[in-house]
């Protein structure tokens, strides 16, 4: 820390003590750099962001910090050393603040890359689910031959938050969907943004994980809508309370699953009908997707909804396989079955 000023050594030195206070009063001191490098070339928002001090790393960065700084000697990037660590709410903090995720370090390895590499695939799937809330607020404002926006702004949080979800289990999307009622009410609209948001991906931006990701979210939506409808009587209007009801009846009989080995028949079809529904043909994963299943027997592994977040979130570690819930997917479930002791669950 040779070239550090005084002060500059202590807001280091307090950046990794986790030291908020001190870190905001030497901040304001002349002779502090937002981005001064230690010995290392670390910056205290890399610091920050190895520590998984979401708290310092969004003051650095509302103090105008740089979030792609990469003057470390080896290269790397906050986003790389939070993802390694596996801090997923800093990870996600950096992604909303431009981080760029396609920036490598000396072994020529991307945050995700190296997130993978050590098992972190909670950060891996953050990164790779990322979708700028800005595309979303896209749609809030009118374009071309339209006469009003094609959403509202109280429908870009929700929609944000449905398309960064990064357990894709239907279930789990379905009671998403149960919790943000909203998306429901103005489901068509959300179908239609999703539909262009599918093809956005694809064209512009050539992310095939994402569009298929985002072609299956309008799927599951498109599929609720038409249940919903389906068991509703025309006369009337249908309340929120009796939509919820009819929503969880359908995640039930997604869950039912034949007699002789348990295996849910229903959610795998419906989840390859989605996959084959995918309307870009030509998208390389797509037909990979394809090929895959049809050499797969239905109640044989690996299931539609394996090769879906595989493909989508990238491939977990053995270990990590054992550890979802066994009704929607999610990660270190807290219960377990009282029978056979091996299931587990998080609902």
């Amino acid at each position: 820390m040779s070239d550090l000023t005084a002060n500059e050594k202590l807001l280091i030195s307090k950046i990794c003590e986790n030291n908020l206070e001190e870190v905001k009063q030497l901040l304001n001191e002349s002779d502090v750099r937002i981005d001064c490098c230690d010995d290392n070339g670390m910056t205290g928002l890399q610091h920050s962001a190895y520590k998984g001090n979401d708290r310092i790393c969004e003051y650095l960065i509302e103090r105008g910090a740089d979030v792609n700084h990469s003057q470390q000697i080896q290269g790397y990037t906050a986003l790389m050393f939070a993802a390694l660590g596996g801090h997923e709410s800093v990870v996600s903090l950096l992604l909303e603040s431009d981080a760029n995720i396609d920036a490598i370090n000396s072994v020529n390895r991307n945050a995700a890359q190296m997130a993978a590499f050590v098992g972190q695939h909670s950060a891996v799937a953050i990164i790779n689910n990322f979708i700028r809330r800005q595309d979303i607020e896209y749609y809030t404002r009118i374009h071309g031959l339209e006469t009003e926006p094609m959403i509202t702004g109280r429908l870009v949080s929700p929609l944000h938050a449905l398309v960064r979800q990064t357990n894709i289990h239907p279930i789990r999307i379905g009671l998403f969907l149960k919790n943000n009622w909203i998306l429901i009410e103005n489901g068509n609209k959300m179908i239609k943004v999703l539909e262009l948001i599918c093809e956005k991906q694809l064209k512009d931006k050539q992310n095939e994980m994402i569009s298929m990701k985002i072609h299956y979210l309008a799927f599951l939506l498109r599929h609720s809508l038409k249940h919903l409808l389906k068991h509703h009587d025309k006369d009337s209007k249908q309340t929120k309370e009796e939509g919820i009801k009819k929503l969880e009846l359908l995640l039930k009989s997604w869950l039912k699953s034949r007699e002789s080995d348990g295996f849910p028949v229903f959610l795998e079809q419906l989840l390859r009908q989605s996959i084959r529904e995918y309307p870009h043909h030509e998208s390389a994963l797509f037909q990979q997707l394809i090929r895959t299943l049809s050499t797969v027997e239905i109640g044989s592994e690996p299931s539609a909804i394996s090769i879906l977040s595989q493909a989508i979130n990238g491939q977990k570690g053995f270990n990590d396989e054992s550890l979802v819930c066994g009704t929607c997917g999610d990660n270190k479930p807290t219960k377990r079955c009282s029978q056979c002791k091996q299931i587990t669950y998080t609902l």
